[in-house]
């Protein structure tokens, strides 16, 4: 953590994570005002219309992200996240004063700019905190995407408290207006009470930006975060309109089903950091990718109604037609029943079917007097396929997606401590405009695939097209990155390891369990489990025999500097057991050399033997030799100081 009290960085994560909640929440406000504006006929607006008034915030905020975390970067987090949410209330305000598509167009335009929140407190959050507490905080300020429920779930009933019940609809402008306010006033406490963070100096950059746009790990976790949040963004704010228009609920109902969708959404990504903490990501995004594509499957199916052509009734021999009904035909004294056509089909159709309906009648093609032969037609068939798409299967359906999607947030962004620890915020704030692009632009494809088809779960076909895509390429980015020479061993190659972007987890990851307290030791044990990883990574892709020798070399003459520099430490505390790791460092020095020369001599075997040996060395001389001489030396785990002049 830096070196302000722990109350501090809290105060900055609550504070923060308070903001984006609202903000998130007026990011969204469109899902349910231009949708209730155009249910109640207050304006004449297309699915389209409403598909570009809900994308536009989305689009501002989204390329906002980037720009907004450059600007926190140079004068500072907390005067930029603040001013954001006050220059957001301005255009939130004159949306009340909208008159038509332009015009709230126009200032949704403006309060889009509210989005660029999330880029600039995640940066602000996790400046506050080291890497290890970065996983936490980063988790607990993404909660704040729960505010997408907020709106659905108070916007509603807000809205007919506004218009009295609906009949005095122009009191919809006070909702834009309490909005604003709400946005004034909470930008003017972040500004009061946060905690103000200094920029850092562009001198103390590790790494041009460019570098992070060029790298392709980055671009694939943006397009994981475009199923995963901006399917996230387009649905919380589609949906409140979508079960209006095919389910016919109120727009109070319509609210609260959309919020008890997206709340659990925001929520549960808390839950998906620990599954990716346990799990590793790579298997959750699987995980995220494969329940995505199927629950979106199942979705595509549609409220519909088919009159398909059935069995008949034909003649059996020749004669006269003496009468007919709905149930009947008598043809010279034979009888031919009939299945009626019910006249109370649709008061059964308005229960709730879970599965498909069928049912099947006969329309008389024949009339008393008829003369017919035989093999006539007497009465044609008709059948009937209902598919109701139940409301609550429906709405647990999309709960479900919701939950795989808060999952699939978390997971993405488990990611970014590890590649980029110094540079949570940039990264973040990149992948965060991939995504927010994608909720803009699947919010213009669902009102335009709306009226392009005339089918409402044409949504859900685009969502599942992108799951499957998103999956088909992780598996085959992962397959390429595991495959191997026939006959080489596969043993840490497994594909547990595999992270998005064509990357390995290290075989060893620098953490409390590795530290012994002594701060120079602690430093060069961190170099000597790196150059381990590294080697493990050239071995793991096959990699061109030269750089396997350079790493290996690289290895060995850094395990000299440090095991030199250990003894000397350990000479001048008097350390009891010097002799013992005198010869513990000699022998690995001798295995490490015994390995290259295996391996330089074509024994490819030797390669995971040397992993197996390096493992199991790390582990038990860090952890357990290297620590006895720590704790006999009176350090703890918390020593920070140098112990060797």
């Amino acid at each position: 953590m830096s070196t302000q009290p722990k109350t501090t960085a809290y105060r900055a994560l609550v504070l923060s994570t308070l903001a984006f909640t609202a903000s998130f929440a007026a990011w969204m406000l469109n899902g349910v005002l231009a949708s209730y504006l155009a249910a109640n006929e207050i304006f004449a607006w297309s699915p389209s219309d409403i598909g570009w008034l809900m994308a536009l915030p989305v689009l501002v905020g989204s390329a906002l992200r980037f720009p907004a975390w450059k600007a926190a970067e140079r004068w500072g987090s907390k005067p930029i996240l603040g001013g954001l949410m006050i220059a957001s209330s301005v255009p939130m305000f004159f949306l009340s004063r909208a008159d038509g598509f332009w015009s709230f167009a126009l200032c949704s335009l403006g309060f889009g700019l509210v989005g660029g929140v999330f880029s600039v407190g995640l940066s602000y959050v996790a400046s506050w905190f080291s890497v290890d507490d970065q996983k936490f905080a980063v988790g607990v300020f993404g909660i704040g995407n729960a505010g997408a429920a907020l709106t659905p779930l108070a916007g509603p009933s807000l809205l007919n408290y506004l218009t009295h019940g609906q009949t005095q609809l122009e009191g919809w402008r006070h909702l834009p207006l309490g909005v604003a306010g709400l946005l004034l006033g909470l930008g003017i406490l972040f500004l009061l009470f946060a905690p103000h963070l200094t920029p850092i100096p562009s001198s103390q950059k590790n790494q041009p930006t460019s570098s992070y746009l060029r790298d392709l790990r980055v671009w694939r976790l943006g397009l994981y975060y475009v199923l995963v949040f901006g399917g996230f963004v387009a649905t919380s704010q589609w949906l409140v309109y979508y079960f209006e228009s095919v389910y016919w609920v109120t727009v109070v109902q319509a609210g609260l089903l959309t919020a008890a969708i997206c709340l659990p959404s925001g929520l549960i990504r808390a839950v998906g950091g620990w599954m990716s903490n346990r799990w590793g990501s790579r298997v959750i995004m699987y995980g995220v990718l494969v329940f995505s594509s199927v629950i979106s499957l199942l979705l595509t199916f549609p409220r519909m109604e088919m009159h398909l052509p059935a069995q008949g009734v034909t003649a059996r021999a020749a004669g006269v037609v003496e009468q007919v009904s709905s149930h009947e035909i008598v043809v010279s004294g034979q009888t031919y029943s009939l299945a009626p056509k019910l006249e109370t089909r649709l008061l059964r159709d308005q229960g709730n079917l879970i599965l498909p309906s069928k049912e099947n009648w006969h329309e008389p093609m024949v009339s008393v007097g008829t003369q017919v032969v035989p093999k006539q037609l007497l009465a044609a068939g008709t059948t009937r396929v209902f598919f109701q798409a139940n409301l609550w299967v429906f709405a647990l359906l999309v709960f479900a997606l919701g939950l795989v999607w808060g999952i699939g947030r978390a997971a993405v962004y488990r990611h970014i401590p590890d590649y980029f620890p110094q540079q949570v915020g940039e990264v973040g704030a990149v992948v965060a405009t991939i995504g927010g692009i994608g909720g803009f632009l699947f919010l213009l494809v669902f009102g335009y695939a709306f009226e392009l088809t005339g089918i409402w779960t044409s949504s859900w076909a685009i969502v599942f097209l992108l799951s499957a895509t998103s999956l088909l390429l992780m598996h085959w980015v992962i397959e390429r990155m595991t495959k191997r020479p026939l006959g080489f061993e596969t043993k840490y190659a497994d594909s547990s390891r595999v992270l998005p972007g064509d990357r390995l987890a290290p075989l060893f990851e620098f953490n409390e369990r590795f530290r012994i307290g002594v701060q120079d030791m602690d430093d060069q044990h961190r170099r000597l489990l790196e150059l381990v990883s590294k080697l493990d990574e050239v071995i793991q892709r096959n990699r061109d025999p030269r750089e396997f020798r350079t790493v290996i070399v690289d290895l060995e003459q850094y395990i000299q500097i440090h095991f030199a520099a250990e003894e000397i430490y350990m000479e001048r505390i008097g350390f009891p057991k010097i002799l013992q790791h005198k010869k513990s460092h000699g022998d690995f020095t001798r295995e490490v050399g015994n390995f290259r020369r295996r391996v330089g001599g074509g024994e490819t075997r030797a390669m995971d033997e040397l992993l197996d040996y390096l493992k199991s060395w790390v582990i038990g001389h860090i952890m357990v030799m290297d620590k006895e001489y720590a704790a006999f030396s009176g350090t703890n785990q918390s020593t920070t100081t140098s112990t060797i002049n």
